[in-house]
């Protein structure tokens, strides 16, 4: 009898524990049964209002509940570092032909910006306006660039391959308007918005390159993209007085136009690589509110602040905008003074800005050499006397400042060739060119450089998705001012106007040094700063 008792407590003591708000007491063998009363319940009746917003609130707060569970689940990084979807589990051919692809629109958007370099003069003539107003078209198309970065982070909430499909078509419109356009302010107008509709494909194409590739591998896909936007910014050049010696300056926007659609189209052929999206599609239910609240709430807005506040890559941004704006600055202001100076056409004129993309891919060719035969077998050996030291294999890469070795020598190349620009384009045409190349060969070399080292000093793939954000934002601000004012600058005479560049491309200049010296104490005191 002792023992039945004892089992029935332990029962009635566990059954105590399942449910604490209804106690559920487990008689004795032996007691008489309680009668069981039945009461009528009438049910509460809810009003229409608040049987709405019940209705409305529950799907809301299940499917945030399931969004609050996967963010929190200890095994989604495994789930996801096996999932088949992952673009980092692609194929070697998968993950090159997005790469290319990404490469290939952001070369076609920077041919878009510098298309029209060679047609000012055209449009100043039919239009009837003054140099700085027909300079428009180009430079408003930068700033287009500039505005248009504040609109990338709505790509976290609706993906990055939608982004591009709303992106696209818009921007293929206003570059169809820009030829059609008979006024200068629609010109100016369509153009603006064309660069505007651009830029989320600029900051896309890095993030999905970010998304694809590993720590280990990326450093090829990032040298490739940086550079194929310098060599297309030149290219443009190039294209443009090929149609203009034949074609009326209209055709320098149908070509755009028609290489643009050929490569956005290609997008719909892509995959998404964006984790949250590729997540998501696993739920059943998608939140109405998702969208806004990714634009007012988004966490990529934050490293856009990060950027300028910190020193490093403050600085690394501001020398890459200062390059880009006295090549953009080369490609609207040069034109006038090779017709002066050696009574080019526009054929002959854009053949000589030829020279600044073979010297930009000169760079990205010693850039791979560098990569493959002088900073690998450094850093391999870095690794091994950390090992031999610590007997631990080392969990980290070289310091990123190893990085910069190439941006020091390009710098003062920079400074020569803009001398060399300034003060020999009245004496031979093949000064000018070697001098172009060479600008374009350094300027190559810093902005793979900066980029790589602030790509190693954090860790976060969208700390650097938002680096790149600010960078671009003060690249593109650059290059809207520098080739607003070049024309009426280089009247002052190219030796005096690229004598001021080439004065302060010194103080610019030391902006790699600095950091080559005083990187790892700025990342320190960031770090410290962090931990606190």
């Amino acid at each position: 009898m002792s023992q039945e008792q004892s089992r029935d407590e332990i029962g009635s003591h566990f059954l105590l524990q399942s449910d604490s708000q209804t106690p559920v007491q487990t008689p004795s063998r032996h007691a008489s049964p309680t009668p069981v009363r039945h009461t009528k319940t009438t049910p509460t009746r809810l009003s229409t209002n608040q049987r709405s917003t019940a209705d409305s609130a529950s799907p809301q707060r299940s499917l945030q509940l399931q969004e609050n569970a996967y963010e929190h689940d200890l095994h989604a990084d495994l789930h996801w570092a096996i999932n088949p979807c992952n673009p980092r589990n692609w194929t070697k051919r998968k993950k090159w032909m997005h790469t290319m692809l990404f490469c290939i629109i952001s070369w076609a958007i920077m041919l878009g910006a510098s298309s029209m370099t060679l047609a000012h003069g055209v449009i100043k003539n039919q239009m009837q306006t003054s140099s700085i107003v027909a300079v428009l078209p180009t430079s408003v198309y930068l700033l287009g660039l500039v505005l248009g970065f504040f609109s990338t982070p709505s790509a976290e909430s609706i993906g990055r391959k939608s982004m591009y499909i709303i992106s696209a078509p818009l921007y293929a419109i206003f570059i169809l308007a820009s030829g059609l356009t008979n006024s200068m302010s629609g010109l100016a107008i369509c153009r603006l918005l064309a660069g505007f509709f651009a830029a989320p494909a600029l900051q896309l194409g890095y993030a999905s390159i970010l998304d694809i590739w590993t720590v280990e591998n990326r450093v090829l896909p990032i040298v490739a993209y940086t550079s194929t936007i310098i060599v297309g910014s030149t290219l443009g050049s190039v294209l443009s007085g090929a149609i203009m010696w034949r074609q009326h300056w209209r055709w320098t926007q149908f070509a755009i136009l028609i290489l643009s659609s050929l490569f956005f189209g290609a997008m719909f052929f892509t995959d998404e690589t964006l984790k949250t999206m590729i997540s998501r599609k696993g739920w059943k239910e998608t939140s109405k509110l998702s969208l806004v609240r990714g634009l007012v709430k988004n966490e990529s807005v934050r490293p856009w602040l990060v950027f300028f506040s910190e020193p490093l890559t403050l600085l690394c941004g501001a020398l890459n905008a200062f390059y880009f704006g006295i090549l953009f600055a080369i490609l609207t202001g040069f034109p006038d003074v090779l017709s002066q100076a050696h009574h080019f056409n526009a054929g002959a004129q854009g053949l000589t800005f030829l020279a600044m993309s073979v010297g930009a891919l000169l760079a990205l060719i010693m850039e791979l050499c560098h990569q493959q035969w002088c900073y690998e077998p450094r850093a391999f050996r870095y690794k091994e006397e950390k090992k031999r030291k610590t007997w631990i294999p080392p969990s980290t890469s070289p310091p990123p400042e190893w990085r910069l070795w190439l941006a020091l020598p390009a710098s003062a190349l920079n400074v020569a060739s803009l001398f060399i620009l300034g003060w020999t384009t009245h004496n031979h045409w093949m000064a000018t060119v070697i001098a172009m190349a060479i600008y374009a060969f350094g300027s190559s070399l810093i902005a793979v450089s900066t980029t790589l080292y602030v790509l190693e000093c954090f860790n976060s793939s969208q700390q650097n998705e938002g680096m790149w954000a600010g960078s671009s934002i003060l690249t593109y601000a650059f290059g809207f001012v520098f080739s607003l004012f070049s024309t009426e600058e280089l009247k002052l005479g190219p030796g005096l106007g690229m004598s001021v560049y080439a004065v302060m491309s010194i103080l610019f200049g030391t902006i790699p040094a600095v950091l080559y010296i005083f990187g790892a104490a700025l990342r320190k005191r960031r770090k410290d700063r962090g931990s606190k």
